[in-house]
């Protein structure tokens, strides 16, 4: 590809090129990739200099002139460096539009469902690919567990890839003949402008709490960067928005984009969930319609159709009704989205039962106040005598998310009929990047005995759970609650109900990990 069919992407003038060769000559270069880390420049390639996590691109221009690189994308140039540099205000979006130039702009070629929000993306993007399957419509992926393009299953490093990634991705899916793409997009993707080139033609903001706050540098910061997602629809695509968040519906109230509201408690929802009932802690409700709603073909009319799920939850209704209101506005039927919903089984550690006897043992991942908040409620509709919780701090995330979490805790401390309460560091099993801090186990540890509870902290997570299932007895429901740091907590704990109940069968026991990635 030439270089001038690149340029076009970016908002620069010949002033903006620093380079011994003419312009002229410049434009004519036949480019042969695309790299932002300089390891990974082959000769031919435009290397963009981007400001990482770690480091900083800019220093490697000698590395990538080395490694054969014709010209560099940079925001500070370099006079020491002979190689050409076009100067840019932001690398990483104009890696943005390289990208998506490169291969062909394929997200042209599919219709885009993007999924944002604080929780519920992966089950929300799985639930909408379930309802897909069922009616026969083969989709990309693109989540925070895999990406699949086309029957080839790749285990993702970010929810949203880089840009270079995240295209080649959907080149792929899209020259595989899938029609369709599903992608969980996440604030620090639209913040880094990863999915800046991708026009989404549904796209679902489900909720929004107080999260990835040590990232964003403030809780508007990362509110604003949810926000762009929707504000930059176009009138052709529609929003689909959680109705029960005042937050969401003030941010969505002026979309170009044409708007579907969702929600159990806003009575001016488009779609709701009526006569829901969780007392089992798995969920049956009528599918409700309120009243006419865009589609992207047309529109569909009011109706109320019955739905039940297999998963436990009440997040799960949220994220259910969420998932069936995209399928809606993409020409599935009430009826088969309601079809398509009751086939799915799952996604691991989200409000997860992974053991259903005497006692119920729930796999949750528990990462912020609003995703606790959501699981206790469920704790609450539920048929139960006493709520045992091990949980395992969160690790190498800050304080404030800690201190809110715990907070949330407090909150449910006279609402519940609680039994035994661990909290654990997980010494045992945690990375590096998920060890925790002191500071974060002290504010924790700290708001928890303000709040008036009881309770034992436990180094290690095996340990932990070990203790709390031999706390539970008949009628009782065990929450296994944490992010990373408590990933293997259900292996550990299915393994100690066969080492202490040989009756047990074991292949019927282990059965809900199958397959898992998550410990």
């Amino acid at each position: 590809m030439k270089l001038e069919t690149l340029l076009g992407t970016l908002d620069i003038t010949s002033d903006d090129i620093v380079s011994a060769i003419p312009f002229d000559e410049l434009k004519t270069l036949d480019i042969s990739g695309i790299a932002y880390d300089s390891r990974k420049v082959l000769p031919g390639f435009i290397f963009v200099a981007i400001q990482g996590a770690l480091t900083d691109g800019h220093r490697y221009l000698a590395e990538a002139e080395k490694s054969g690189a014709l010209v560099a994308v940079v925001e500070q140039t370099d006079a020491a460096v002979p190689l050409p540099q076009i100067q840019v205000k932001s690398s990483r979006r104009a890696l943005s539009g390289l990208s998506a130039a490169w291969f062909g702009y394929p997200a042209r070629d599919m219709v885009m469902t993007g999924i944002t929000g604080s929780n519920g993306k992966t089950t929300t993007a799985m639930m909408l690919d379930t309802i897909f399957s069922v009616n026969r419509i083969a989709a990309g992926m693109v989540g925070t567990i895999f990406y699949r393009i086309g029957d080839k299953i790749e285990s993702a490093d970010l929810t949203t890839p880089e840009s270079l990634e995240l295209q080649g991705i959907l080149r792929a899916q899209a020259d595989y003949g899938f029609t369709r793409s599903i992608m969980e997009v996440s604030s620090i993707s639209s913040e880094q402008c990863r999915v800046a080139d991708i026009v989404f033609d549904v796209m679902a903001f489900n909720n929004v709490t107080r999260e990835h706050i040590d990232q964003h540098g403030s809780f508007e910061a990362y509110l604003d960067a949810k926000t762009s997602l929707m504000t930059r629809l176009p009138a052709s695509s529609i929003a689909v928005i959680g109705a029960d968040d005042p937050q969401i519906m003030a941010r969505c109230s002026q979309l170009a984009a044409r708007t579907i509201s969702f929600g159990l408690l806003n009575k001016d929802a488009d779609v709701c969930a009526s006569g829901l009932d969780l007392s089992t802690g798995v969920a049956s409700f009528q599918l409700e319609i309120r009243r006419p709603l865009p589609t992207l073909g047309g529109r569909l009319e009011p109706i109320t159709v019955p739905v039940k799920l297999q998963v436990a939850g009440l997040n799960s209704v949220y994220n259910a009704l969420s998932a069936m209101t995209m399928a809606l506005v993409q020409g599935i039927a009430p009826e088969q989205a309601a079809a398509g919903i009751a086939a799915y089984t799952g996604v691991e550690r989200r409000f997860q039962r992974v053991f259903n006897g005497a006692f119920q043992i729930y796999d949750d991942h528990f990462g912020n106040a609003g995703n606790i908040r959501m699981s206790l409620q469920t704790i609450e509709r539920m048929d139960k005598k006493k709520l045992h919780l091990a949980f395992a701090v969160r690790g190498n995330r800050g304080v404030t998310i800690n201190r809110e979490i715990a907070e949330e805790l407090a909150r449910w401390r006279d609402k519940l009929p609680w039994g035994s309460l661990i909290v654990t560091m997980s010494r045992d099993v945690t990375t590096p990047k998920d060890d925790v801090k002191q500071a974060e186990a002290d504010v924790l540890l700290d708001t928890l005995e303000r709040a008036g509870y009881a309770f034992t902290v436990v180094d290690t997570l095996q340990d932990a759970v070990e203790q709390i299932v031999a706390e539970a007895e008949p009628g009782d429901v065990v929450i296994l609650g944490g992010a990373q740091g408590m990933d293997p907590g259900a292996r550990f704990a299915l393994k100690y109900l066969l080492k202490r109940d040989a009756s047990l069968d074991e292949a019927a026991v282990m059965a809900p990990l199958d397959g898992r990635i998550c410990g």
